[in-house]
């Protein structure tokens, strides 16, 4: 099967034939954050100590990565610090700990190109 939209070739679906591809992960940008969104990560031993790191890096700095992460308050993220910061932290969780998962390749998007 074949899509093709204002006659360009969009993709062209084909029988799995078992061969190993390369797994890419790729970030979106600012505006993906909700409240609570690293609460069920947090219980990965790994995704946890990457994230008391990067809690341990923002401290200086007045911010509480926890506090932040783990809220079920959606006006937390009125704040684009926190958004930014939240998105940010785990998304270099996934950078530091995702070569253990086979991915091959990283893309980033938005404001979240500064992690490159």
């Amino acid at each position: 099967m074949t899509i093709i939209t204002d006659r360009h070739v969009v993709f062209t679906l084909q029988q799995y034939n078992g061969e190993k591809r390369p797994v890419w992960f790729i970030f979106s940008g600012m505006g993906t954050q909700w409240a609570g969104m690293g609460k069920d990560l947090m219980q990965i031993e790994v995704f946890e100590k990457t994230i008391r790191k990067c809690a341990e890096a923002l401290e200086p700095e007045g911010l509480n990565l926890y506090d932040i992460i783990l809220s079920s308050d959606e006006s937390t993220f009125d704040n684009v610090m926190n958004s930014f910061v939240s998105i940010a932290a785990i998304q270099v969780n996934y950078i530091y700990n995702t070569p253990s998962f086979g991915i091959s390749e990283v893309f980033f998007h938005s404001a979240n190109i500064i992690l490159s």
